[in-house]
């Protein structure tokens, strides 16, 4: 009995484990992948929708703020108030006051105008316009144009911006159609603001561009005070 060998199986795997093993890894790899690239795509467009939105909701701050004051005039000397237009250049539509622009003056304390309020309205803050236009990279933009006469500067307020409307009501609610004449803007007490923006990038989930409507009703303060 010496002289006989026993067989022995060795451990291992068989080409068709192995097959099998290495599709499942695969398989397996793959949902990964897909999960981090959906993960990836959905914080990019929350991003993306975040950075929008918080645009909107500071310009929307910040024209508040300024129209709410407009017609400020603590030393009464009239004239201060809602304009149709811009006496250096009274024929672009974006200077004066109708459903797609705003301007308007205040006498607002102000130390870097000055010591305000001084029956001016020439400070840095007191003669504002705001407007949509495409500034020179193409993108359509919120412009604030403020300064004094002749040597008014305009900066972007906010860019990806698809729409932005005004809407005028007088003492009673009722709506003030544009034009405006002299007296309607005497009458304005309240300005609904609507501004419409979109992402800056096609949204990574949608694959579309993403928009967002911000309004909000502003109660003029100085209106209709003598």
């Amino acid at each position: 009995m010496s002289g006989i060998r026993v067989a022995t199986r060795e451990s291992g795997f068989t080409i068709v484990e192995l097959l099998i093993y290495m599709v499942m890894f695969v398989v397996v790899l793959g949902s990964m992948y897909s999960i981090m690239i959906s993960n990836t795509r959905s914080y990019s467009s929350q991003e993306n929708r975040v950075e929008m939105t918080q645009d909107l909701r500071a310009a929307m701050n910040l024209m508040v703020r300024e129209i709410r004051m407009a017609g400020c005039d603590p030393t009464d000397v009239d004239d201060i108030g809602f304009l149709g237009d811009d006496e250096n250049e009274p024929d672009n539509d974006n200077y004066n006051t109708d459903g797609n622009s705003i301007h308007f003056t205040r006498d607002v304390t102000n130390t870097a105008g000055g010591g305000d309020p001084d029956g001016l309205t020439d400070g840095p803050h007191e003669d504002v316009n705001y407007y949509l236009y495409v500034a020179a990279d193409g993108i359509q933009k919120i412009g604030r144009r403020t300064g004094s006469p002749g040597s008014r500067a305009t900066s972007p307020l906010a860019e990806n911006i698809t729409g932005l409307t005004f809407i005028y009501y007088d003492t009673n609610g009722a709506v003030l159609a544009p034009p405006l004449s002299a007296d309607d803007m005497e009458d304005i007490r309240q300005v609904q603001i609507s501004i419409t923006g979109q992402t800056a990038t096609q949204d990574a989930v949608t694959g579309g561009m993403i928009t967002r409507t911000q309004t909000t009703r502003v109660l003029i303060r100085n209106a209709g005070v003598d």
